[in-house]
Order: C-alpha cells, then sequence, then structure tokens
C-alpha cells in the first residue's frame, strides 16, 4: 500500500492551523460488511504517529482513534472479523481537531439505509477538518 496515496485530502479550507500539542479526535465510521484492511491501515497510521509523538513527550498521544457504528457494539467487516464500536450519538461535538474516516467494503449498500449512521455523517461533516471517504464510502457521503 502506498502511504502517499491513502492519507487524507482535506474536503474543506480550515480557518484555523491544527495545534500540534493538541489532541485531535480521529473517527472511522463503521457498518457491517466493511473493508477491514484499509481501516487498519489508518488504525495503524496513527499509531505510528502516536509513537513518534512519544518518543519525543512521553505520554503524550497526538491522535485518538474511534471506531463507531450506527448503534455501537460489534460489527462484523467483510472478511468476518468482528470489531468493537462506540454508537455514533456518544461523540458530541467539542473544541478538539476531529477526523472523519467513512469505510467502504461491500455493506455500504445497506449501510445507506441506516438513517442513525447517514444523520450522524451529515451532523459531523462541517464540523471535521478532515473528511475521507475510503471506496464505496463515498455513497454515505
Amino acid at each position: 500500500m502506498d502511504l502517499v496515496e491513502t492519507l487524507p485530502r482535506s474536503s474543506r479550507q480550515s480557518a484555523a492551523p491544527i495545534q500540534m500539542n493538541a489532541l485531535t479526535r480521529v473517527d472511522i465510521a463503521l457498518f457491517n460488511g466493511f473493508a477491514l484492511p484499509t481501516v487498519a491501515a489508518i488504525i495503524e497510521i496513527f499509531q505510528k504517529a502516536n509513537s513518534l509523538v512519544a518518543a519525543q513527550r512521553p505520554g503524550r498521544a497526538r491522535y485518538d482513534v474511534s471506531l463507531l457504528s450506527a448503534a455501537g457494539g460489534r460489527i462484523a467487516s467483510s472478511s468476518s472479523v468482528f470489531v468493537w464500536t462506540d454508537d455514533v450519538q456518544s461523540h458530541r461535538g467539542t473544541n478538539e481537531t476531529h477526523l472523519l474516516f467513512i469505510a467502504g467494503g461491500a455493506g455500504v449498500q445497506q449501510a445507506c439505509r441506516d438513517e442513525r449512521l447517514s444523520t450522524w455523517i451529515r451532523r459531523r461533516h462541517p464540523f471535521s477538518e478532515i473528511v475521507h471517504p475510503i471506496a464505496e464510502g463515498q455513497l454515505l457521503l
């Protein structure tokens, strides 16, 4: 996987620069049938970034990654691996910087019919510094 091509692209211009000491919330919206490999790669990128920050400033995380779904709980990936997610409603707006990734995968058509998920994405989008749909996740966006 070429990391240069998988980095998120900003969907809007930022009014304020991201502060390097601030915590950035990374929300990844999932649904049953999401594509695990791409989501795992994104999680790994932010984990590596946290490791680099920790090497310079011990005990300081830069990114807080959350896996979210419409109802929360256990979600099955397209490869039948289950992950635990928080309910999208549990993540209210904060003053911290937010990045939003929307998973792709075989279950996207069913996810498009989930009003809780689509409503949350519509509400979260304007408050996210970066919004990046992954493959079929564009349909949810």
